[in-house]
């Protein structure tokens, strides 16, 4: 009876991550992946390059170099990009890992690269369903609503497409309502831990990542609701304090990963800031990429932008969203604003610089 009430009080959280799995599954087998085949079990350049730096990781502590964090090029200054991507900051989050890496056999290596994914994919949903019932702004759900068990498909979905040109996108839309509710319990319950313990954890596992991602913070912060402009000041200076401290937990990572960019290949192009009038190509030639069923991998006729991935159906939810009379006039103006923003800086050089951390980035996605 135990089990059958907590199936009954959870059901929408069950259901999203034994369908998001079945998925994945079903997946395999269509593609004829392992271990239903002989295909790799995740496409993308991004995964099988994480394949060859985790198989090196695991023969070089079975070699007997365990905690290599003298190492300029792996330990401490480690990121998705290097040729050792398990560093000992890595470990530090994930201490599980050094037991996995010293007695894994050679037939299990692909099977436990992938738990580590489809571990995240399969909870992701279930995470924002956490946050549709938990939130403090827009409507909240109640856990037993079906509609949750939609709206956690669509979102899980959505991190496994994305993963496709982001492989890092599973454990970033994985944090993503976490710290959104984290911004929330600031505000309206002035309780800090979750925004800081889970910013740090993005900040500690995905340096550049997290820098991009507290952009979306600041314009989150800016299209919820406040009681006063003087609550508006307070609880942004709340915040900061909590970024503040979750980048001074993530010290260890952070301050070398600085270092390390110092000697960027790109940093010649990093120290020019683009002009705010330049413009890729034409304003409306990210629309051509919102294609049903796209090919994601396949690079698009301009060189700086891989194809994004998306169904015709958010295009048409959009405007849908600006007819909603429930909604605020102010919240759809605010939020119409932003999405214009975030438009404009797929094809305008400074906005697309900002967005990627000051960064200037060619041959990935804007």
């Amino acid at each position: 009876m135990g089990i059958i009430k907590i199936f009954k009080n959870n059901y929408t959280y069950i259901t999203v991550l034994v369908l998001s799995l079945l998925i994945y599954v079903l997946c395999l087998i269509i593609n004829q992946s392992q271990p239903f085949g002989d295909n790799f079990p995740l496409a993308g350049n991004g995964f099988i390059q994480g394949y060859t730096q985790f198989v090196e990781t695991v023969n070089s502590y079975k070699a007997g170099n365990i905690l290599p964090f003298l190492d300029y090029g792996t330990g401490l200054t480690s990121d998705a990009f290097n040729s050792s991507l398990y560093s000992v900051t890595y470990l530090l989050i994930r201490p599980w890992y050094i037991v996995i890496f010293l007695f894994l056999p050679e037939s299990l290596y692909i099977s436990i690269y992938m738990l580590g994914y489809v571990t995240v994919f399969v909870l992701t949903g279930p995470i924002f369903i956490f946050y549709l019932t938990h939130r403090y702004t827009g409507e909240r759900y109640d856990k037993k609503d079906v509609r949750l068990i939609v709206l956690g498909l669509v979102y899980g979905l959505s991190s496994f497409a994305t993963s496709y040109f982001m492989y890092v996108g599973f454990r970033f839309l994985f944090m993503v309502p976490l710290v959104f509710l984290g911004v929330e319990k600031i505000i309206y319950e002035r309780k800090p831990l979750l925004y800081i313990l889970s910013l740090f954890y993005l900040m500690f596992t995905e340096a550049y990542y997290a820098f991009i991602f507290c952009i979306f913070i600041f314009i989150y912060y800016l299209i919820i609701h406040h009681d006063s402009f003087k609550s508006f000041i307070s609880n942004a200076i709340r915040i900061g304090i909590g970024s503040v401290l979750a980048a001074g937990m993530s010290a260890l990572y952070l301050i070398t990963y600085y270092i390390r960019t110092r000697n960027s290949p790109y940093e010649e192009t990093d120290s020019v800031m683009p002009s705010i009038m330049k413009w890729y190509s034409n304003i409306l030639s990210p629309l051509s990429e919102y294609r049903a069923m796209r090919q994601t991998m396949v690079t698009s006729d301009y060189s700086f932008r891989a194809n994004i991935y998306c169904g015709l159906a958010i295009i048409l939810l959009v405007p849908l969203f600006f007819f909603i009379k429930e909604i605020p006039v102010k919240d759809r103006i605010k939020r119409g604003i932003f999405l214009l923003i975030l438009y404009l800086a797929f094809d305008n050089e400074l906005l697309n610089y900002i967005f990627h951390g000051f960064h200037y980035q060619w041959q990935v996605p804007n």
